[in-house]
This record gives structure tokens, sequence and C-alpha cells, in this order.
């Protein structure tokens, strides 16, 4: 569940931005203390997230991860982390899953911004065209400004 209380659910669908941040947090976790624990559990949560890899239905073999399980045929651009992508990839048994899903991000990003004269993504858009899907959806919120950072922790981690 994406919002909870200390004693309830209060929104149901999970979103997979936040099992993103999860299992990245157990492997530094596990780099830092060497508990199998952490380990163990990043694997875990990274193999059960390998199920959010979706398709595009576009033909051309572009991956994306998908928002939850509530999502149609749409992504939300900044929950795209190629940054940890490339490192779920040193601990999965599905490197290239998780690298071509690292380098498929840049593709999306392209086609997303070829729709406007700024280079920002929105909330989310559609996965196979990057068109926003709604005018709600078309604006820049809170969520969006994740993109940018993510890709700058690409680039410094990884040179992408």
């Amino acid at each position: 569940a994406w919002k909870v209380a200390c004693d309830s659910i209060i929104d149901n669908p999970p979103a997979t931005d936040a099992d993103e941040d999860a299992a990245f947090s157990l492997i530094i976790a596990y780099e830092q203390w060497g508990d199998a624990k952490y380990l163990n559990s990043a694997k875990a949560l990274i193999k059960a997230m390998e199920s959010y890899i979706g398709l595009t239905t576009d033909g051309t073999g572009r991956t994306y991860f998908e928002p939850g399980d509530w999502n149609g045929d749409y992504v939300a651009p900044d929950y795209q982390a190629p940054c940890y992508y490339r490192v779920f990839a040193e601990y999965s048994d599905n490197p290239e899953k998780w690298n071509k899903l690292a380098d498929d991000v840049y593709l999306l990003y392209d086609i997303h911004t070829s729709h406007w004269n700024v280079n920002l993504i929105s909330d989310f858009c559609m996965a196979t065209t990057g068109i926003p899907f709604n005018d709600y959806r078309k604006h820049w919120g809170a969520d969006a400004c994740r993109g940018p950072w993510r890709l700058g922790l690409d680039y410094l981690w990884y040179g992408k």
C-alpha cells in the first residue's frame, strides 16, 4: 500500500517508487553492516519488483517500470530510477533485464519530453508515446522533480 497510517491502510494500491527506495536502502544496509538479512530481503524485493517491468505495446521492445498494479498503459516517468536499476542488476538473477530497463529510461524521457519545449517530465504519461494522458497529469507536480535527481545520480554513479 502506498499510503498507510500506524494502524491501518489508507490507500491500498502499491506505488513501485517506494519499493525501489526500500530495495536500495536494504542494499545500503547490507553494504554498511554486512548482515545477510538485509541482502536476502533486498534480493527478494528486487525479484518481486521484476513483475513490474513492463513491455511497451508498440513493438519496439522498450521496457519501463510500471507505477504499480493499478496502471493501464501509462508510466510515471519520475518513478524511473536508472541509477537504482544498475545497482539492482548487480544483486539480481536477471541483470540483463535491469540493465535494459536502466537504458530504456532514457528512451522514455526522450519520447516524453519531445511533446513540449521544455526538457522536463510530467507526473504521468503513456508508456508507448510519452504523451501525458490527461490535462491534470500534464503539469509538473512535486513528484516530477525526482526525475532529474534520479538521472543525475545515474550520471554521477555510472557516467550515463
